[in-house]
């Protein structure tokens, strides 16, 4: 069955319903919704995923929740849908932290999502996620920086965002991580070394990785 979408105005306001997404992009002035995602646990730590290495757009490379608003869905719908689809998790709390047009022609919606769930392998698709995990967000930097891993064009952008929402939101109780270029591993579903606990260093996840996002210049998504 073809996947319909509707389109929205420049203020983020449905104007065309149930266009086949093929086409999406045939009606000027308009524009297909897209959601993104970041999600956080308790300790501050962010379930990224790796896409596919059989995907035709950058394959192999580290991702936050990205998918189309469909027709009849709201933002959040989509957010959720997303997230349950490419992550196998519910999230308990969704905040929407931008909304407006992107570099893409796409009328992006940026969300911070929370959950505790661990992901759960039955309800991943091999076609679109390789391996799904948590990690610090320090510690992504440093995968980075030693080209252990890629990622998606934004992908700290967005990050960024996110992490000062949580801090804010969290604040004035730190939340604990480790030193930036720690390389302590994280749970995922594909090693499985359990919980971990890190020690409560006197900084926040925004005040380590936000000064390390604001050092290099990255491309919007």
């Amino acid at each position: 069955m073809t996947e319909t979408v509707d389109l929205v105005n420049d203020e983020g306001h449905v104007v065309k319903r149930a266009v086949p997404r093929q086409d999406a992009g045939r009606y000027e002035g308009l524009y297909l919704s897209i959601v993104i995602v970041v999600i956080f646990n308790g300790i501050g730590q962010i379930l990224i995923h790796r896409r596919s290495l059989s995907k035709d757009v950058n394959p192999g490379d580290i991702d936050h929740v990205c998918g189309a608003v469909v027709s009849g869905e709201t933002p959040h719908q989509a957010a959720h849908r997303e997230t349950r689809e490419e992550l196998g998790v519910s999230l308990r709390s969704l905040h929407v932290l931008h909304r407006g047009i992107n570099p893409y022609d796409r009328y992006r919606y940026l969300f911070m999502g929370e959950t505790n769930e661990s992901p759960r392998r039955d309800e991943i698709d091999p076609a679109e996620v390789d391996w799904v995990g948590y990690e610090h967000p320090a510690a992504l930097i440093a995968k980075r920086e030693s080209g252990e891993l890629t990622f998606i064009d934004g992908f700290f952008d967005d990050l960024d965002v996110a992490l000062r929402f949580f801090a804010e939101r969290r604040a004035p109780q730190a939340v604990p991580v480790p030193g930036a270029l720690d390389s302590r591993p994280s749970s995922s579903i594909r090693t499985r070394d359990g919980a971990t606990r890190w020690g409560a260093p006197d900084v926040t996840a925004a005040s380590i990785v936000h000064d390390r996002l604001h050092n290099d210049v990255f491309t919007g998504r």
